[in-house]
Formats: structure tokens, C-alpha cells, sequence
């Protein structure tokens, strides 16, 4: 059966994950410690652990920090669980949301100053952006010199990018902020923006954004739109899945996201790359994750209909491996409808 678990390939941080489920902060310290400044690691663990400590009933980042004032990433993590906790108010319209964006607003500006070449910090910064949907703080309505895209927190992105060019969640929170209703088509042409400067073979988790572009324009029509339900089969599309794929890291690392490999896999097995999909799924193993898969079920709201979903196509890609393999050779991709 498929299983998802945050930390994916992270067995680290699958530990400290343990650790903090039981009240215990020294494991989140410790990992941080050894993570040191591989800001991918850094940027993916603090995110994942903000996630889940924001979701305890323990407030185990707060504990941290009254034992330990002095110590940086406990308030670089501190601001992470701030950020995590207002997105979640916000997300469902809660009553106490404009104190806790106003608290992790502070926060992430008081975490900037203890760690000022830390990218974390303006990142959750950055993520704040969704929550500012009449565009009041200046830092959320910037322009920027792409007459296509709208105002946003480009000075920000700036700010991540001199700390940690190329930051993948940095570019996952922008496409976030560009998102917004009334902004039609500019998903897709940030994420184009993104690939067109993106290096090939060495950005490979900046090359699965307009992956991402496209499943959020199904999730915008309730998955049901029935060109959209096929754009993976058809250019421009195709092609950036096939530039995807050809970049992608597959292998089973902590350094890889495993959302990423299930967009590129979902992708592939939409636009019938059944060969190329099999070799993601075969990374993967039992590695799921909800979105994209539950965009192609009757009810997205599912998690079990998304796993199935997840099987279904992984059964099919793999068996079609097989047998080409056993015919000997792979089948080339179907060319475009």
C-alpha cells in the first residue's frame, strides 16, 4: 500500500519527527545542528518540522526557546511554526488570523536579524505573502521588470535568492503569491519564467514548477474541466513535463522531494510517457502523496481514493515497462494529439 510521511527520503529527519512527537526538542536541535548551511536540507526539514509542531499540543519550538534563548535555530524555527500556524488560520478564514499573521510577521523580521545569512527566515517571510490578499504591506506588492506577472513580494524572492540561488520552496511560495483570482494565466507564466532561466541537469526541482502550474488549473475548475484533464498529453505542456523528466533527479535522497517525483510521475502517466513514469514510480516505491493524485477522483477530499488513484497508475506504468523490456526495448512516448 502506499504510504506518504512527511520527511519522505529524510530518514533524519523522520527521527527528529519521532522525537518531537513525544515532547522532545533536543532531536529538532540536533538535526539542525548537523544540517548546518546545505540550505536545500535546511530549507526542507524546518519546513516540515514547522508543519508538524504547529499541528501539536504541545508547543514543543516554544519550549526550545525559553531553555535555549540564545540559540539561533530555535528562533529560526520559532518563526517557522508562527508562519505555519497563521497560513493554517487563513487558510480556513479563523477569527484569530490577523494576530497570528501580525505575530509571524515579527517574528520572521526578529529571526532575519538573529540569522541574517540564513535564506529560512525571509522564506517564511515570503510565505506570508498569500495571506496579504489586498496587497497593504508594501513588501507583498512590489512589481517586477516581467510585464506579465503581477505585483508580489518580488523584493523578498530577491532578498532569498542572494542567500540561496535557486531555492526551491522560494519559488514554490512565489508561485503561490501569483496565484491570486484575477491574475488568469500568470501561474503558468511565472513557472515558464522560472524554467527559461532554470539550469538544466543542476535545477531539476525548479523545472517541475509548471508541473505544479498545471495542477493547480485543475484544481481551480474541480479537476472536471475536460481539456485541462488532458493538457499533460498536449504541448506547451508535454513539453515541459518531457524537460521535466529528462532533468529529474531520481534518485532516493533526502536532498529530493518526493512531491516533486509524484507530480513528475502523475505527469508522465497523464501525458501516456508510461516508460518514463515507471522509472519515477520505481523510485518512489510506496513513497504517495495526496495532491496530484486526488485531482483525477470523483471526491479530492479523499486521501483513499488518491492512493488508489496513486496505484492505479503505478500498476499500469510498471507492467507497461515490463513488457516492453521483456519485448526488448522500451516503447518510445506517443507523439502529441
Amino acid at each position: 500500500m502506499p504510504v506518504y510521511h512527511p520527511a519522505g527520503f529524510d530518514t533524519p529527519l523522520r527521527t527528529a519527527l519521532q522525537e518531537m512527537e513525544a515532547a522532545r526538542w533536543a532531536g529538532i536541535r540536533d538535526l539542525l545542528r548537523t544540517t548546518g548551511q546545505d540550505w536545500v536540507l535546511r530549507t526542507s526539514r524546518t519546513q516540515v518540522l514547522a508543519a508538524a509542531a504547529a499541528r501539536a499540543g504541545r508547543d514543543v519550538v516554544a519550549s526550545w526557546l525559553r531553555e535555549e534563548p540564545e540559540c539561533v535555530d530555535a528562533h529560526v524555527m520559532h518563526a517557522r511554526v508562527l508562519v505555519q500556524r497563521a497560513l493554517e488560520a487563513h487558510r480556513h478564514g479563523r477569527a484569530n488570523t490577523a494576530p497570528l499573521i501580525e505575530a509571524a510577521h515579527a517574528g520572521c523580521l526578529h529571526a532575519c536579524e538573529r540569522a541574517p545569512a540564513d535564506p529560512v527566515p525571509l522564506i517564511a517571510l515570503l510565505a506570508l505573502g498569500v495571506t496579504d490578499l489586498g496587497l497593504r504591506r508594501p513588501e507583498y506588492r512590489q512589481r517586477t521588470s516581467e510585464p506579465m506577472l503581477p505585483p508580489g513580494p518580488w523584493g523578498l524572492w530577491s532578498a532569498v535568492w542572494q542567500r540561496h540561488p535557486y531555492n526551491r520552496e522560494a519559488v514554490h511560495r512565489m508561485l503561490r503569491c501569483v496565484t491570486r483570482p484575477g491574475t488568469g494565466a500568470a501561474p503558468f507564466e511565472f513557472a515558464r519564467w522560472v524554467t527559461s532561466w532554470a539550469r538544466p541537469g543542476v535545477d531539476s526541482a525548479l523545472l517541475m514548477l509548471p508541473l505544479y502550474a498545471a495542477v493547480d488549473a485543475l484544481r481551480h475548475h474541480g479537476g472536471r474541466h475536460p481539456l485541462l484533464r488532458h493538457q499533460w498529453a498536449r504541448d506547451p505542456v508535454r513539453r515541459d513535463v518531457l524537460i521535466a523528466y529528462d532533468s529529474a533527479d531520481l534518485r532516493a535522497d533526502p536532498h529530493v522531494s518526493v512531491t516533486d517525483l509524484n507530480h513528475l510521475a502523475h505527469a508522465l502517466f497523464s501525458a501516456r510517457e508510461y516508460a518514463r513514469a515507471g522509472d519515477v514510480f520505481r523510485v518512489l516505491d510506496r513513497h504517495f502523496t495526496r495532491v496530484p493524485w486526488a485531482y483525477g477522483t470523483a471526491d479530492p477530499s479523499h486521501d483513499a481514493l488518491a492512493a488508489h488513484e496513486f496505484l492505479r497508475a503505478r500498476g499500469i506504468c510498471l507492467h507497461s515497462d515490463r513488457v516492453a523490456r521483456a519485448q526488448g526495448g522500451r516503447p518510445p512516448g506517443p507523439s502529441p494529439p
